[in-house]
């Protein structure tokens, strides 16, 4: 069975559109909305539902309505939401994002407002690479405090008001 959705309409503006409507006599705050499923007989020849994505109210109140889309996959044989967008916020690996970004599994927020990464246990790291330079910076936050610096041979440099202030050499002498 397949579902093709065609528009004839001359207006570049307006395409095919799926429209999935709850009209509930009482909504409230965390109702599904609508789900798309994924499903597939695995080897053992069992249904098996191996991607959802679904959208659910986070307040219903008038004018200041939120919601919140998931999005699950299957591993190792559970499924499991990986990516969430809440009320302007996108969470990887988090089903509560504090921040924009927030990456991993931590709970609290960072210090300045930014992309919030986490790890579940154990080091941080955040790479920045230039592929096509083969350059390398690295964030790194452990239970000692945190580092950042260059990966590949490259100098290091800090700058403050987009001017370059501080230059540290692929061998360490500072210039």
């Amino acid at each position: 069975t397949q579902l093709t959705l065609k528009s004839t309409d001359a207006d570049g503006s307006v395409g095919p559109r799926l429209d999935l409507k709850r009209d509930s006599s009482s909504p409230a705050d965390a109702d599904t909305l609508g789900q798309i499923r994924f499903l597939f007989n695995n080897d053992a020849d069992e249904e098996t539902e191996y991607t959802t994505i679904y959208n659910r109210s986070v307040d219903v109140s008038n004018g200041s309505e939120d919601s919140e889309m998931h999005f699950r996959t299957i591993t190792a044989g559970t499924l499991d939401t990986t990516m969430l967008l809440r009320s302007g916020k996108v969470g990887i690996g988090n089903t509560n994002p504090v921040d924009l970004l927030h990456v991993g599994a931590g709970a609290d927020s960072p210090a300045v407002d930014s992309v919030a990464i986490f790890t579940h246990t154990g080091t941080t790291n955040v790479a920045i690479r230039d592929a096509s330079q083969d350059v390398e910076l690295l964030n790194y936050a452990y239970s000692g405090g945190g580092l950042i610096g260059t990966v590949t041979n490259h100098t290091l440099g800090i700058r403050t008001n987009n001017t370059n202030r501080l230059t540290i050499l692929s061998g360490g002498s500072v210039g």
